[in-house]
């Protein structure tokens, strides 16, 4: 939502989808669930406008949905104005290893395009993967 533009039933956006949602001086943004690929897909995209944020970016890796023991490896890739600041990778392979808490913080500087790339090391519809943003705006 931009800024200055006061909220009403008519003009809030909340939910999931690759932009970030405001509410107050907090947003967020949600991947909703992706099917591991072995190709990069782009699950958030957004910018952060004339403030800038400090926020956390959590990562849940590929993981069968209905059996969280099974998973397969998967790797995140973070990028601000189109460079890459952080890569991860998890091993989601084993129940062992189940991660749902991968956890990144950052300040991101006023207008700064945010994309988010998944990736895993297999393809298959059972494995389900997620990234989700929350922060604070400041002046």
């Amino acid at each position: 939502m931009p800024e200055g533009i006061p909220y009403a039933s008519t003009n809030v956006t909340a939910g999931t989808g690759k932009d970030l949602n405001y509410i107050g001086k907090h947003c967020f943004a949600l991947s909703g669930l992706f099917e591991s690929s072995t190709s990069a897909q782009l699950a958030l995209e957004f910018n952060s406008g004339n403030k800038y944020i400090v926020g956390t970016f959590q990562w849940n890796g590929f993981i069968q949905t209905d059996d969280p023991t099974v998973g397969n490896n998967s790797a995140i890739q973070i990028r601000f104005n189109n460079i890459i600041v952080t890569m991860m990778k998890v091993d989601t392979g084993s129940e062992d290893n189940f991660s749902s808490g991968n956890v990144e913080t950052f300040v991101i500087p006023p207008y700064t395009k945010v994309t988010v790339y998944l990736d895993g090391s297999s393809t298959t519809s059972d494995l389900k993967g997620a990234i989700n943003f929350q922060g604070e705006v400041y002046d």
